[in-house]
């Protein structure tokens, strides 16, 4: 296999940095904010670049429709549909991008670095939030 060469640190940034924020609460829409800036450079690359096809189609579509048939037996049809919409296209689109941008092993690395640094955040929080709460 020819090896990939890594993207530059700024095209990998927002899809880093929204990694890292996923175990944080109360970032929702900091969330959204870069996983919109996440996949507009996903699919500019994507239409610039040779991208291999996306793994694991036929299953995500097989996932997404047994998600979209489950409304037929909901509770609340509206609420449901709403949630279907939020987890798959989220999700999708977070998995394109990360596909897409993650060319290389070292952008990859790069990537769960910042998970890494996002877990270490949040369980300092949480371990100083013990300390000084203690009730």
């Amino acid at each position: 296999m020819i090896p990939t060469p890594s993207r530059s640190w700024p095209i990998i940034l927002p899809a880093a940095l929204l990694i890292a924020i996923l175990p944080i609460t109360h970032t929702v829409a900091l969330r959204m904010v870069l996983l919109a800036v996440t996949l507009g450079l996903a699919v500019h690359a994507w239409l610039r670049e040779p991208t291999p096809p996306l793994p694991a189609r036929k299953t995500l579509l097989l996932w997404a429709a047994i998600a979209v048939a489950s409304l037929a037996w909901s509770v609340d049809r509206e609420y449901s549909r709403g949630e279907v919409a939020n987890e798959i296209g989220y999700a999708m689109a977070a998995y394109f991008g990360f596909f897409v941008l993650a060319r290389s092993e070292g952008d990859v690395r790069r990537i769960m670095l910042a998970l890494i640094a996002g877990i270490v955040l949040t369980s300092t929080f949480g371990i100083a939030s013990l300390l000084l709460h203690d009730d």
